[in-house]
């Protein structure tokens, strides 16, 4: 089932981190002040069922991909199993699974049926590849959906290491590399490991022949309590300063947390490049803003809401917490396949639209588009953004809108 609508739609660390991943290169600054025009969008398409056709039905959505021919791949790392669509929608192959073998994915005892692990990449327009953390191996299909080879991950000096992190998504960074992004789960009190909280960016030749950690990323989105020696409950900080970053088609990488306006731009090899400075002013955080924070926290609906031994933790940590004065200056970041680095400013609370300013490869800013907030931005390709949405029930959906005035 295809259903289509219509509808318009603290710096001084973080300062020492761009320091520290300058490798000694020189690099230029942009700064960026202009108002330019702004994109309106239209929704042009959703793709999704709640009853119906299964190969509409999507478990857990994490990553979405769109070819030159405007195919669209959708892993649902819930059902282990790669969906490809056609531009408008229409189901052609399926690609993955359960199981052990070299063209399924395997799943970790411990983890839930839903827990978003692994990610893909689609190279060129010939391969997708994906990436199973637990056998650990990399799976490569050819884009008719047939099993091509698999490159197994066990020998490697670090697979340890990989095997001890959560892979949530792929990137391809060219030149026969991807970029894995992994987080490191909180383990037990007896269990715990010194990178619990921690997150990586680690780079992988697809031949498994070389893998190296470009960066470290705390992990500051959440406050962790534990309720005893083997259960923990993770709670979300306010406003949180959150590291966000996104890879073009030619491999650069831009990287930020939020804490300021600076945007580093590195190459595939972690040369830092170019950085983009905005000049804008951080948004205040109101005391409706606090107050909304309080009345929804932890997970939307109230601490009276948890069950009490939960709920007893939970309300010692929100008396704990404190809210930032401000919020960041920016919450997600995205390449489209132009190259042009889009950066969202963090919507306010039941606001109906997010903006997303847009700047070309020079950082020139040359737009900003006006993009509905309840959707979680996963590719922007040619005049179209595709999207993961959910509707109350948590239900995954995919919806395409079209730019309108670019």
């Amino acid at each position: 089932m295809v259903e289509t609508r219509a509808g318009v739609c603290g710096g001084i660390a973080f300062a020492a981190a761009l320091c520290a991943s300058c490798g000694g290169s020189e690099t230029s600054v942009r700064h960026s002040s202009e108002d330019p025009p702004n994109w309106r969008t239209q929704e042009r398409l959703t793709i999704g069922t709640v009853t119906g056709d299964s190969v509409y039905a999507f478990s857990h959505i994490s990553e979405i991909e769109v070819d030159s021919a405007g195919n669209i791949y959708v892993w649902d790392a819930g059902l282990r199993r790669v969906r490809k669509y056609s531009e408008d929608g229409r189901f052609l192959v399926q690609m993955g699974g359960d199981g052990g073998a070299p063209h399924e994915f395997s799943r970790s005892p411990n983890s839930g049926a839903a827990l978003p692990l692994g990610g893909m990449a689609l190279l060129g327009d010939s391969l997708v590849l994906i990436h199973d953390p637990w056998a650990p191996k990399l799976v490569f299909f050819d884009t008719d959906g047939d099993f091509h080879h698999d490159v197994p991950l066990h020998r490697m000096v670090q697979a340890a290491r990989l095997l001890e992190r959560i892979s949530r998504r792929v990137h391809d960074l060219g030149g026969g590399f991807v970029l894995l992004y992994h987080q490191s789960p909180f383990g037990s009190r007896q269990h715990a490991r010194p990178w619990d909280g921690q997150h990586a960016l680690v780079r992988l030749s697809v031949d498994a022949s070389s893998l190296d950690t470009l960066t470290t990323l705390a992990q500051r989105a959440v406050t962790h309590r534990w309720l005893n020696d083997r259960r923990g409950e993770s709670f979300p900080n306010p406003f949180a300063r959150e590291w966000r970053w996104a890879v073009s088609a030619e491999g650069r990488i831009a990287i930020g947390d939020g804490s300021m306006s600076a945007i580093a731009i590195h190459d595939r090899s972690w040369n830092r490049t170019t950085e983009l400075r905005r000049d804008l002013p951080a948004r205040p955080v109101t005391q409706a803003d606090a107050s909304s924070f309080r009345a929804s926290f932890p997970h939307g609906s109230g601490v009276d809401s948890l069950p009490p031994g939960i709920r007893r933790l939970a309300a010692d940590v929100l008396d704990e917490l404190e809210i930032p004065t401000t919020w960041p200056f920016f919450d997600r970041l995205q390449y489209d396949d132009a190259g042009r680095l889009w950066v969202r400013r963090p919507p306010g609370r039941g606001d109906v639209t997010a903006r997303w300013d847009v700047f070309d490869e020079s950082l020139v800013h040359v737009a900003t588009a006006v993009v509905p907030n309840d959707m979680m931005v996963m590719e922007i390709a040619g005049d179209r953004i595709y999207s993961l949405y959910r509707d109350q029930l948590d239900i995954h959906f995919v919806r395409v809108h079209q730019i309108l005035n670019r």
